[in-house]
């Protein structure tokens, strides 16, 4: 998944732009609701965004997850958890990514989790990056071994989190391998594994560099 629904993911670094007006008020989102198809308003929305019209974007997305489209709905999430285009809002948020969870979709389970997290909520923190790991989300995968180790939501699990964080990594997540290798080195399996752990983390800094460079936007950062 990526984060802008119908493309790839997004880097949420992205300078974040604020705003306090209400999109529901500007010119363009009465108009938005007589143009002749979803596509043509999603077409606009992703054109919007990559120009840095937030705001702008913002209301298409909004039209469209009112519409139902779950891509939609879990972007508006992320928009709102970000402050991208709208005042941040994690309960909106939330709220938004709920919605197109309930929908099947495994990313929003990913960003419900995400808003759990930082709103102190572990255990449930715990349970929706369970469900996105399960479903094959990876950042989820990332995020449980995450849980795991730090005792968030579940008793420290240092074993559980060194298999979940290699799985993870097996599958492209940088972020995965780099706490893979610290459990390494911290001595998870012993002498050889701090060696080996020594060798994986200037392995993982390698591929950071050379994803930066080549998808600055990989899926393969999301934390």
């Amino acid at each position: 998944m990526s984060l802008h629904p119908g493309g790839p993911s997004q880097n949420r670094q992205r300078e974040l732009r604020p705003t306090h007006s209400c999109p529901e008020k500007r010119g363009l989102y009465p108009i938005i609701l007589q143009m002749e198809s979803d596509d043509l308003i999603f077409a606009r929305a992703q054109e919007l965004y990559g120009k840095g019209d937030f705001q702008g974007a913002f209301q298409l997305y909004l039209a469209l997850a009112d519409r139902g489209r779950v891509g939609c709905r879990r972007f508006v999430g992320w928009m709102y958890f970000g402050g991208e285009g709208v005042e941040k809002d994690l309960s909106k948020a939330f709220e938004w990514f709920k919605k197109a969870a309930h929908q099947g979709d495994r990313e929003a389970k990913f960003g419900a989790g995400r808003v759990c997290l930082l709103t102190r909520d572990d255990t449930n923190a715990l349970t929706w990056f369970t469900l996105a790991c399960r479903e094959g989300f990876v950042p989820g995968c990332f995020r449980l071994g995450w849980m795991y180790l730090h005792g968030r939501g579940c008793g420290k699990d240092p074993a559980k989190a060194y298999d979940l964080l290699s799985d993870a990594y097996a599958k492209g997540h940088l972020p995965a391998g780099r706490a893979r290798a610290r459990l390494l080195i911290a001595g998870q399996r012993g002498l050889f594994g701090r060696l080996l752990g020594i060798f994986l983390l200037l392995r993982v800094l390698l591929e950071v560099v050379v994803t930066a460079i080549r998808e600055p936007n990989s899926q393969r950062f999301m934390v």
